[in-house]
């Protein structure tokens, strides 16, 4: 989500990339993810990488990662493994959350509570919807956190549900 950045750029407010306008359709689609769009949606996360600037040894060869200039080498954001450029092509794609996956609470298990309240409603599945988060809690592990409102001005609620074996 880019904002406007006095009147010659953009920013965007997740991962700070600034851009001028006239550049945004260049602009790497590179935000992390934060949360998915619907409960439907695949549960398995993939790798999240970021180009360059990678130091230390790749975790697929083991063979050091030179760094040219900084812009050699890839680096996920979630688990935090190092790779050499073409040793990406032999990783899974599929992210596993690192050594830290226990406390990590990945973009899989947010979902925005509007979008499933305005599908189920219009589905006709239930019929008496209060706004109150007492009735946004669930079982199995999960809750709903209400977050300030958005700029638009409608508030956003996020149910959330950790991965079995984890305490995030």
């Amino acid at each position: 989500m880019l904002v406007g950045l006095g009147k010659k750029g953009l920013c965007c407010i997740f991962c700070k990339y600034t851009v001028h306008e006239r550049c945004v359709q260049r602009a790497p689609a590179s935000c992390i993810s934060t949360y998915v769009k619907s409960k439907k949606t695949s549960h398995t996360l993939t790798h999240h990488w970021t180009e360059g600037n990678c130091t230390g040894k790749c975790s697929k060869c083991k063979k050091p990662i030179k760094s040219y200039n900084g812009i050699t080498g890839l680096h996920c954001r979630w688990c935090h493994m190092t790779l050499h450029n073409h040793c990406a092509s032999q990783v899974k794609p599929e992210c596993t959350l690192g050594e830290h996956r226990d406390h990590i609470l990945p973009p899989t298990c947010i979902c925005p509570i509007v979008l499933e309240r305005q599908r189920s409603v219009s589905a006709g599945h239930k019929k008496n919807l209060s706004r109150t988060d007492s009735n946004l809690v669930g079982d199995n592990n999960q809750g709903a956190v209400s977050l300030p409102e958005t700029p638009e001005g409608s508030a956003m609620s996020f149910q959330i549900t950790s991965l079995p074996g984890t305490h995030p």
